[in-house]
């Protein structure tokens, strides 16, 4: 397996939010405002639903247009964080979350 330059590595953001939202509703509404090429660039991954809060990665460069979407579906984010760890000490989870 060879290893990948640095700059060709994707770095993820991880978005706690507080409402579920199903994937079909948030591709729907992505595809329809940014078009389905720029979907697949987004590497969008739903992870873990923990309590009442959901888990997504999302690749960082695609950020800022993932948090409009979820803006006009009213969905609430309660944190961005670079990795999960940050988020298991944001929920005081003792438990993996993968």
């Amino acid at each position: 397996m060879a290893l990948l330059p640095g700059n060709l590595n994707i770095k993820r953001r991880y978005i706690l939010l507080e409402n579920k939202i199903s994937l079909e509703e948030l591709k729907k509404k992505y595809i329809e405002l940014f078009g389905e090429i720029d979907f697949y660039s987004l590497n969008l991954v739903f992870l873990e639903l923990y309590n009442n809060y959901f888990i997504i990665s999302v690749n960082k460069k695609k950020l800022y247009r993932l948090i409009f979407v979820l803006y006009l579906l009213n969905v609430r984010i309660k944190k961005i964080t670079k990795t999960l760890k940050e988020l298991k000490h944001f929920l005081n989870v003792t438990k993996k979350l993968l």
